[in-house]
């Protein structure tokens, strides 16, 4: 595994380094101006000694005092850079000569030759004057060895000086780094790996007053946010499972379309992503006369599902247990079983248009209940007409006798009902415009002489090229065509 750098040891590393290149910067300007000062301190200190030399030499040369010359030369030896006094007559021949050897022993020199190998040196020298007469001079030798020692000396004080103030001030910001930044990042951090263990019960507590708690504030506010967010992922997971399960139930609820000798009949129902509430029903009942179904409960979800399901039981419940029921009655059991589970149950608003319609014979239709109006192609006359349904929705009230009427309407051979639901009728077009009656009627009149099979084929075709293939709700259809 790779070795990660923590951000302390990063931290600390650009810190050193940026704090040994200032303070080094800065010996290095120290040791320059210092050594530049010793150097001038040095030729001050040696002019110095040569014009005191020259000034106290004039009346023992003058007068030839070569004692007091020597006692005076001997008196300046105290000074330990200096390593040659020579004085010379106006002749520029020795008087005097006094050096200073390898072992730091004072000697005298007959002549000026004198090795100063073992010293770098540096020789200053001066005319000496009485009355503006020249009557010798004085050459003296310094030696910058001690500077150097001085100079060494200095450069381990600067580097101890260094060291020390990298020392105190790393140490500094450290302190202050590791209580104000490095602190609230590593507390920032173990949350993050504690985030990433999908441990969302953080509190991130970051009280620096500054913008590392204003980042420790957003982070437990991301955390509510996903935590949210996850738990509504959760809840729609489900809810899609659930959904799924009941469009599952929803589709295989859907009939086999019974034989009848002079009917032809051919059914479909789509529905949506969401469960819906589309419903239809072929069947037979005890005396085996055809029954047709079709509804539509208001919304989407589970609960319009449920309420189709419902009405789909309690329709054929009726149809097994009694004979000689009118669509009337079906109408009105069905409502009473939806009204009591509706409303007193579900305690929902929902309702449901439904229309049933009992075949009696030789093309006779009895019906009755509210819903979309019938399409009835005409093949006399060649041309569609639409039948009303009446009646009321059902959920709403508990006795809808009132409202409820049997009708009835004949098929004569080669004539077609078409019953459908609105997600056929409100599909819409790019200008959110609906699919006009006149497109189902000009299908009908134009293929009256095709299979009800063929004739839904071309329905569903322009439902979805007039919506450009965005089905917005459930399609039912059924077709039939006396033979």
């Amino acid at each position: 595994m790779k070795k990660k750098n923590t951000i302390f040891i990063k931290v600390v590393v650009l810190l050193v380094f940026s704090i040994i290149i200032v303070t080094t910067t800065l010996g290095i300007i120290f040791y320059l101006t210092e050594s530049s000062k010793m150097k001038r301190d040095l030729e001050m200190k040696a002019h110095f000694i040569r014009d005191r030399l020259a000034f106290n030499l004039q009346h023992p040369i003058w007068e030839y005092y070569y004692e007091v010359i020597n006692n005076l030369v001997r008196m300046e030896f105290s000074n330990p850079e200096l390593i040659g006094v020579f004085v010379y007559d106006n002749d520029s021949l020795l008087i005097k000569g006094t050096y200073r050897d390898r072992l730091s022993q004072i000697n005298e020199s007959t002549h000026d030759q004198i090795d100063f190998q073992q010293k770098v040196h540096i020789k200053f020298s001066k005319d000496i004057f009485r009355r503006d007469t020249k009557i010798g001079s004085v050459t003296i030798y310094v030696t910058d060895s001690i500077l150097k020692k001085n100079l060494n000396r200095l450069i381990s004080r600067i580097l101890f000086m260094i060291m020390i103030i990298t020392l105190i001030i790393v140490s500094v910001i450290y302190l202050v780094n590791q209580k104000f930044i490095l602190k609230p990042l590593k507390s920032l951090h173990h949350a993050l790996q504690s985030f990433q263990g999908e441990n969302f019960n953080i509190n991130l507590s970051l009280q620096t007053n500054d913008e590392f708690e204003e980042i420790g504030s957003s982070f437990n506010s991301m955390l509510k946010q996903i935590q949210i967010s996850r738990d509504n992922l959760k809840e729609q997971e489900r809810l899609k499972k659930e959904l799924e399960i009941a469009k599952q139930i929803q589709t295989s609820l859907l009939p086999n379309i019974p034989k009848i000798e002079d009917l032809e009949i051919s059914a479909i129902m789509l529905p949506t992503e969401e469960v819906g509430g589309d419903y239809y029903d072929i069947v037979l009942d005890k005396n085996n006369q055809l029954w047709i179904a079709i509804g539509d409960v208001c919304g989407h979800g589970v609960t319009p599902g449920l309420i189709m399901m419902m009405a789909e039981t309690s329709f054929n419940s009726n149809l097994k247990r009694k004979t000689s029921l009118s669509p009337k009655d079906v109408i009105s059991n069905v409502n009473d079983v939806l009204h009591d589970n509706i409303r007193e149950r579900l305690k929902e608003t929902h309702f449901m248009t439904m229309l049933f319609l009992k075949y009696e014979t030789k093309g006779r239709f009895l019906h009755s209940g509210m819903h979309i109006d019938m399409i009835i192609y005409r093949h006399d006359l060649k041309k569609c007409e639409l039948v009303k349904t009446t009646g009321i929705y059902l959920g709403i009230k508990s006795n809808i006798d009132y409202a409820l009427e049997n009708h009835s309407f004949t098929l004569n051979p080669g004539d077609i009902l078409f019953l459908y639901t609105d997600g056929v009728i409100e599909s819409r077009n790019s200008k959110q415009e609906m699919l006009p009656l006149e497109h189902l009627f000009s299908i009908l009149e134009d293929h009256y002489d095709k299979s009800t099979d063929e004739i839904k084929k071309l329905i569903l075709a322009k439902t979805f090229q007039w919506s450009g293939g965005i089905q917005d709700d459930d399609i039912t259809l059924i077709i039939i065509k006396r033979k």
